[in-house]
């Protein structure tokens, strides 16, 4: 099972909103450190169209071999599973401040336990995969952001969160 953590630098509405400070680090790190804090994956995986990521043993940066702006997740997705050849994988977005380690390991047990009935809906957050089926989503609370008051109304967000990560 792999994570996969499309994080693309080239957005027209808000350049590098991945990237941008919340909470002291990057956006995506939120997202990252609890990926690899829920200890699930075989393999976390940073796809981007830039060379500007930081290499680390944690986890690895996958630098899409033709990125465009066309490109949808699904076909960050694709290349990736693609090149890992992997079957189960997990997806979670760079912007999923408000995703714990509790969450994903609550979607794996559903996923890995087989008590899965077919399609589920996600408000926001992140989906697990078997093969091509879409198969869990793990529900969060979170703002989508595509404009800089959309990270302003967000920071508002995590501060309201119980978790007391973001002060």
């Amino acid at each position: 099972m792999i994570a996969i953590i499309p994080a693309r630098a080239t957005s027209k509405r808000l350049p590098n909103k991945n990237f941008k400070q919340f909470f002291g680090r990057a956006i995506i790190d939120w997202a990252l450190n609890e990926a690899l804090k829920s200890e699930i994956f075989d393999r976390v995986v940073i796809s981007t169209d830039t060379q500007e990521i930081p290499k680390s043993d944690a986890f690895d940066v996958y630098v899409r071999k033709n990125p465009t702006y066309e490109q949808t997740v699904d076909d960050v997705v694709k290349e990736v599973v693609d090149h890992y050849k992997a079957d189960d994988y997990c997806v979670i977005y760079p912007t999923a401040y408000a995703v714990t380690a509790e969450h994903l390991l609550k979607g794996y047990g559903k996923f890995s336990f087989g008590m899965l009935n077919g399609e589920y809906k996600l408000d926001n957050g992140g989906f697990y995969y078997k093969g091509d089926l879409f198969l869990q989503g793990y529900e969060m609370p979170m703002v989508d952001i595509n404009t800089m008051e959309d990270f302003i109304k967000a920071k508002l967000h995590a501060m309201t969160l119980t978790c007391g990560r973001f002060k």
